[in-house]
């Protein structure tokens, strides 16, 4: 815009003064006056700038030195010459998924893991990050603009990340312990990027994908492991079942022995008495042999 506004100053100089140094000079004083006018504007416009929240601004010069930076919001105001270098710092996201799934922000695509056991499968996920502010410049200096940036140090890294750390997970922790990798992950990219400005906001796996045998492998692994645990139960139940019945019998003739040695000859006879008396109380007639065996005969009428 610099450019602009210096070649319409000038042209618009010259058009004036042979406006003015001629005759019919009103064609010429119109068409500088409108030049002159083009060049302050655009002159105006080559020393200001704004930008929104969560976006810093590099401020480089002609020949490329840099000559700081700016996050603060609004409209601000620089040396004519001095370009600015856009920086989105908050929230950005870096998605790497299967070609099908695609978007606008995907930087790469699906990323090939192998686990523990030696099994390959393809992972697809989104990493969210942030720059800090105060490393806008030097993150400019040493990558220059933001897609050289992702491309030079997000790009890759995540790469090497993802890769390395299903490599200590089994096949069955990769399928069912993701949080757990997730967190790994993140704590991976953290470390690599603490000294670069980056923050890691988070790792989230979208999906991974092993090929169709293990993941039928594993789901009759998940079938056996129900059926096993089904089986059990029922085997505990039988046997507590069976303990019950075994602690009901103790008790039943725990009961059975108590009552036999409860039955004395006087209880007996007790008892005998309780019998010839329950059954004058009915009306019935009690014959008795005198050896101590009774034949209850009912009265009749």
């Amino acid at each position: 815009m610099l450019y602009v506004a210096i070649v319409a100053l000038v042209i618009g100089a010259i058009a004036l003064a042979v406006g003015f140094n001629t005759e019919a000079g009103i064609l010429g004083k119109g068409i500088g006056a409108v030049l002159v006018i083009v060049g302050l504007v655009a002159g105006v416009v080559s020393t200001t700038y704004s930008q929104d929240a969560g976006q810093a601004k590099v401020l480089v010069d002609k020949v490329g030195n840099v000559k700081g930076y700016d996050t603060s919001e609004g409209m601000s105001f620089k040396a004519p010459w001095v370009d600015t270098i856009d920086y989105n710092i908050r929230n950005q996201q870096a998605i790497f998924s299967n070609p099908s799934n695609t978007a606008e922000d995907t930087l790469g695509g699906e990323i090939d893991i192998t686990d523990a056991n030696g099994v390959a499968a393809k992972a697809d996920l989104v990493v969210r990050y942030s720059i800090k502010p105060d490393s806008v410049e030097e993150i400019f200096r040493e990558f220059g603009d933001q897609k050289s940036f992702e491309s030079a140090l997000i790009v890759p890294e995540v790469r090497s990340v993802v890769r390395a750390v299903p490599s200590s997970y089994t096949t069955l922790e990769v399928l069912t312990q993701r949080p757990k990798i997730e967190s790994s992950i993140l704590e991976a990219l953290e470390t690599k990027w603490e000294k670069e400005g980056v923050i890691v906001d988070s790792v989230s796996l979208q999906d991974i994908r092993y090929p169709e045998d293990v993941k039928q492998n594993y789901a009759d692994a998940e079938n056996s492991r129900t059926q096993v645990t089904k089986e059990r139960a029922l085997l505990e139940a039988a046997e507590v079942k069976a303990q019950q019945k075994i602690v009901d019998a103790t008790a039943e003739a725990e009961a059975n022995r108590k009552i036999n040695e409860s039955l004395t000859p006087e209880v007996l006879q007790l008892r005998g008495y309780d019998a010839l008396k329950h059954a004058a109380d009915k009306g019935n007639m009690i014959i008795t042999d005198g050896s101590g065996t009774l034949l209850n005969v009912p009265a009749t009428k």
